[in-house]
C-alpha cells in the first residue's frame, strides 16, 4: 500500500495545482521531493535518458490505472500520453495511510514544478541529480556536467533551469 499511496498522493498534488500531470511530471515530483526534502519515498531513482527515473514508480501507476485508482484525461488537441487524475476510488483507497508532513511536502513540490514542461523538468531534476548524487559542488560544475549528459541542450538552456533548481531549492529550504 506504500508505493500506492505515494503514488496516488503524488498525482493528487499534481491535479491540486493544475498541473498537467504526464508521467514526467510524476517521476520528477517524486524524485525532487525525496533529494530536496529528505523525505523517504518507497521508490529507487536511476538517470535515465530523460533525467532520475524510477522503474517501480512507472509500473506503480500504471498498475493503478488498472486498477481504476487513476485514469488518464486526453485534453483537447492532445495526440499523446494524457494527464493523471485521480479517480474517487483512489482517494478513498489511500486516505489516512501517508502522513500529513510527507502530504504537505508533496504539495509543495507540486506547486513549485507543477507548471513547468517536460524539457525544464527534465533539466532541474538532472541539475539535482548532478549536484545531490555525482557530488557537483557549484554551479559551473552542475553546468558542465549536465551539458556532458544532456548534449542536445544548450548552455543557455541548461542555465536557465539550473536558475530555476535553485529557486525551488530556495523556496523548500533545502
Amino acid at each position: 500500500m506504500t508505493q500506492t499511496a505515494w503514488t496516488v498522493e503524488a498525482i493528487g498534488a499534481l491535479n491540486h495545482v493544475g498541473s498537467w500531470t504526464g508521467r514526467t511530471h510524476l517521476q520528477k515530483l517524486m524524485f525532487l521531493a525525496e533529494s530536496l526534502c529528505g523525505i523517504n519515498t518507497p521508490f529507487c531513482f536511476v538517470l535515465y535518458q530523460y533525467g532520475p527515473y524510477s522503474v517501480q514508480l512507472d509500473l506503480m501507476a500504471r498498475d493503478l490505472e488498472v486498477f481504476g485508482l487513476i485514469r488518464k484525461q486526453f485534453r483537447g488537441g492532445q495526440e499523446y500520453g494524457g494527464s493523471l487524475v485521480v479517480t474517487d476510488e483512489g482517494r478513498d483507497a489511500v486516505a489516512g495511510k501517508l502522513s500529513d508532513d510527507d502530504k504537505s511536502i508533496l504539495a509543495r513540490v507540486a506547486k513549485l514544478i507543477g507548471s513547468n514542461g517536460v524539457k525544464e523538468l527534465e533539466l532541474i531534476a538532472t541539475c539535482c541529480w548532478t549536484e545531490r548524487m555525482l557530488g557537483a559542488n557549484s554551479d559551473d560544475a552542475i553546468i558542465e556536467e549536465v551539458a556532458r549528459i544532456k548534449p542536445k541542450y544548450s548552455r543557455e538552456e541548461i542555465c536557465e533551469q539550473l536558475a530555476e533548481y535553485r529557486r525551488v531549492q530556495h523556496e523548500l529550504g533545502a
